[in-house]
């Protein structure tokens, strides 16, 4: 049976071919006949579909022309065929004996015509195309139509189907009974009614290994030992109980009993001697002071106890402890009269007597000179006149002279030691020339000489001044705890308590014009050309030239011809390789029981152009100390050192016990307590010395002469060393960090970061930042760039680098101070005018 449905309706149409069939002379009757079978054939296959009590909302007739039958155009059926089921698919028949492969459907009407396919649009065959086909009787079980229906067609009842069983499990249980199980998938699942799968079915379970497990025998501990009898001789022993005897084949007990003799077994208590006295912990008045004893040899199975205390004390230092005497504190030192120079004295009171041979009492009363500060203010001598800052074209030269604050003669030495017991509110500047105070102490301030003494007067923080170029104009405050350093042309004043003294009067520093002359220009030649090549290669000759770019002027040194070529013998080198002498064998590498030791030669000419190379090998190896070894001494591994104090220099120690002592020979313990210096990396900085002066930038109205010097890390020399001569190349990873300022270079464009600001806040994110190598300041204007790792640098004029530097924890390092460049003023005279005149008159 076969389903087809509509779109809307579902057609289910069961014919089963009967006994009755259409004959092969239908079509030689009349058509009326034809006409009138074919409706009787109708008519039966309506009233078998209605006694069947097929629900239709309408019935097939001849006059609607229903199809009764379909049949395939190509089936070949003759009258003698057996009896054929036919299918009907949504009013199309297929013939299942034939299978009606490949053919085009057709429907026939009650009436013998034929209609056209509703779906294929193939046009149907005529009836007079069905001669020779069999009758059938049509039996019409069901027609039915249902509205709304999805598409889907019924099929026979499937039943569940399962696969093979898989292989059994191991069994849970070795012994004693246990289980296994084994499962089987499913195959097919029950469908259209047929019978359903079930879990049941899918898995079996059966019984295993259900003999009897061997039970190991279970016993006791071993008891104590019994008492010896009589004591210490005679015999002893000791008792274990069986608590579960050994079953199938299980393990079997062991022995329940044990003896043994007494001999040798007892011990009688034994002390050790006595500890010396312990210190008396007082000096006087009574103490007590005690000794003790531990048991050497404890008694044991009835030997005898110790007797007597382990512990004994006894009274000291029963004499009467001294008492010194006791007095008040100092009260305040009275006052000096005069001001400048006098006495003051201070008083305390004795409270009690010294007894018992204590400590007597001092002095109640103390006198002393109080001489003020009183400091006047004095010149030194003018120091020489400089060189002129240039050999020509107008340059400058200077001298100065410091001034010193001192005590008037005849005032007290020890002046300075009542500064803070008698606070003196005047106060004095000490001027000292070709010097600055330190950056870090440095407060811009930009005022006259005249206020910046005045302002500095009242400041507690002011402890100097600063005045670059000593012209008195733009003045600088240096804070307290400032350092001198040297800076051309500039001058410092210290302030300094002077009491009623007097100042100096007068200039520290003066200057005046030099070598004015004009300056001679010599010739001037360009850069040599590269050296020719040498042929032939072993021996010959090279040359190389320049050109001259200007002539000499002022009486400078003229061009000469022989200056512009240079020639030079090139011999090349041609050698055979030759060896070394062999070195003396190595140590052996084992002292006894078998090694090796070694000798080399190295080359001691290389091969060099056309020679020949060395031959066979650098280095052999023979055996050596083939003798039996002794036993060293075995030593437990060193504890670790001791920390250092100070951290730059000291000593640090470790230990180490013996652990096997040296036999047959064997080496010796060494030492078993080491101590070793522990100076820690810490790096100072120092500058170089001066370059020197560079040109003048103008020959007149006025220009720079700049020198510079360069900074350096050195590690830090221990208490007493030698200062080192070499920067530490490769220094331990340690906290802190300093910067090693270089002029007229730059990072290389690679290794360029971010901006980092101020020198301060740079420094400060370099050292923070395990990438940052450097910092560049473009034009030395302050405003630095971090350099990254990997950085290079390269020459550019003006500029600033700061390589980065560990120095050492905390600051046990020092860092720089000072700038690193100088520049002065030079060919400050006005620059010649030539003459010119106008164009002549027509």
């Amino acid at each position: 049976m076969h389903w087809c449905m509509t779109m809307r309706h579902r057609f289910i149409l069961v014919l089963v071919a009967t006994e009755l069939a259409f004959v092969s002379a239908v079509h030689t009757q009349e058509p009326a006949e034809r006409e009138r079978d074919t409706r009787s054939a109708s008519d039966q296959a309506g009233v078998a579909a209605s006694s069947a009590g097929a629900k239709s909302s309408r019935l097939l007739r001849s006059e609607e022309g229903a199809r009764a039958m379909v049949v395939s155009s190509d089936a070949k059926v003759d009258s003698s065929a057996e009896d054929q089921d036919v299918y009907i698919e949504g009013g199309h028949k297929t013939d299942k004996t034939h299978g009606g492969n490949g053919g085009h459907s057709v429907a026939v009407d009650s009436d013998g015509s034929s209609n056209t396919l509703a779906r294929s649009g193939m046009p149907l065959p005529q009836r007079e195309d069905f001669k020779g086909v069999s009758s059938r009787k049509l039996i019409a079980h069901s027609v039915e139509a249902e509205e709304d229906e999805e598409d889907g067609e019924d099929e026979a009842p499937q039943d569940c189907e399962y696969g093979d069983w898989e292989r059994w499990s191991e069994c849970s249980n070795s012994c004693g009974g246990g289980s296994r199980h084994r499962t089987r998938s499913v195959e097919q699942e029950g469908e259209n009614g047929g019978n359903e799968c079930k879990d049941s079915e899918k898995a079996e379970t059966e019984d295993c290994n259900s003999h009897a497990c061997p039970v190991d025998c279970a016993i006791s501990n071993w008891q104590d030992w019994s008492r010896c009898l009589p004591d210490c001789s005679g015999q002893r022993s000791r008792l274990r109980t069986v608590i579960q005897a050994a079953t199938h084949g299980g393990e079997a007990c062991g022995e329940t009993k044990q003896e043994e003799s007494c001999d040798g077994i007892c011990t009688d208590c034994e002390f050790q001697d006595w500890s010396a006295w312990q210190e008396c912990p007082v000096t006087c008045a009574g103490g007590q002071q005690s000794r003790r004893r531990e048991v050497e040899v404890p008694a044991t199975n009835g030997g005898k106890d110790c007797v007597g205390n382990k512990t004994e004390s006894k009274v000291c230092k029963e004499t009467a402890c001294p008492v010194d005497c006791d007095l008040d504190d100092w009260n305040a030192w009275s006052s000096c009269e005069p001001y400048c120079s006098g006495n003051t004295t201070r008083q305390r009171r004795v409270k009690s007597s010294p007894s018992h041979g204590g400590q007597a009492c001092g002095a109640e009363e103390e006198t002393k000179t109080c001489t003020n500060f009183c400091l006047n203010c004095r010149w030194h001598d003018w120091s020489p006149w400089t060189s002129c800052s240039v050999p020509c074209g107008g340059g400058k030269m200077h001298r100065s002279r410091d001034q010193t604050l001192a005590m008037p003669e005849g005032g007290h030495a020890n002046a300075a030691s009542l500064l803070e017991e008698e606070p003196v509110k005047v106060f004095g500047f000490e001027l000292k020339v070709n010097r600055r105070c330190d950056e870090v102490h440095q407060e811009q301030k930009g005022l006259t000489l005249a206020k910046a003494k005045k302002q500095c007067q009242e400041d507690e923080s002011c402890a100097g001044l600063y005045d670059p170029g000593c012209d008195g104009q733009k003045v600088h405050v240096c804070t307290v705890d400032f350092h001198m350093q040297p800076e051309n042309a500039s001058c410092s004043y210290t302030k300094k308590e002077i009491g009623g003294g007097a100042v100096c009067e007068g200039d520290g520093f003066e200057s005046k014009d030099c070598n004015t002359q004009p300056c001679p220009v010599d010739c001037s030649y360009g850069d040599w050309t590269n050296w020719t090549s040498c042929e032939p290669f072993c021996l010959g000759r090279q040359t190389r030239s320049r050109e001259v770019l200007a002539e000499a002027a002022n009486g400078g040194q003229a061009c000469a011809k022989e200056d512009l070529q240079e020639e030079n013998a090139c011999m090349n080198e041609c050698r055979d390789c030759q060896w070394e002498e062999w070195t003396e064998w190595d140590t052996c590498t084992i002292s006894c029981g078998g090694g090796t030791q070694q000798h080399r030669r190295g080359i001691q000419v290389t091969m060099a152009g056309g020679g020949t190379n060395c031959t066979g090998p650098s280095s052999e190896e023979q055996p050596c100390n083939g003798e039996r070894c002794p036993v060293d001494c075995v030593l437990l591994d060193w504890t670790e050192w001791t920390e250092c104090a100070p951290y730059c220099s000291g000593e640090k120690n470790r230990t180490r016990t013996v652990m096997l002592e040296a036999v047959d020979g064997g080496q010796a313990c060494g030492p078993l307590l080491e101590t070793k210096e522990c100076g820690n990396f810490c790096m100072d900085c120092q500058v170089a010395e001066w370059s020197t002066w560079s040109s003048c930038s103008s020959s007149c109205r006025g220009g720079w002469s700049i020198r510079s010097r360069s900074e350096v890390y050195y590690v830090k020399a221990r208490a007493g060393a030698a200062q080192p001569q070499a920067p530490l190349l490769s220094p331990p990873s340690l906290l802190a960090f300093g910067y090693e300022k270089k002029l007229n270079f730059r990072c290389s464009a690679s290794s360029l970061g971010a901006l980092a600001g101020a020198p301060n806040r740079a420094e400060a994110t370099c050292s923070a930042d395990a990438e940052c190598e450097a910092l560049y300041d473009e034009g030395c204007h302050g405003v630095l760039t971090v350099c990254k790792k990997g950085v290079s640098f390269e020459h550019e004029a003006g500029s600033c680098t700061y390589s980065k530097k560990e120095i050492g924890q905390g600051s046990q390092g020092q860092a720089c101070d000072g700038n690193s460049s100088q520049a002065v003023a030079c060919n400050t005279q006005n620059c010649p005018v030539d003459c010119k005149n106008s164009n002549f008159t027509v």
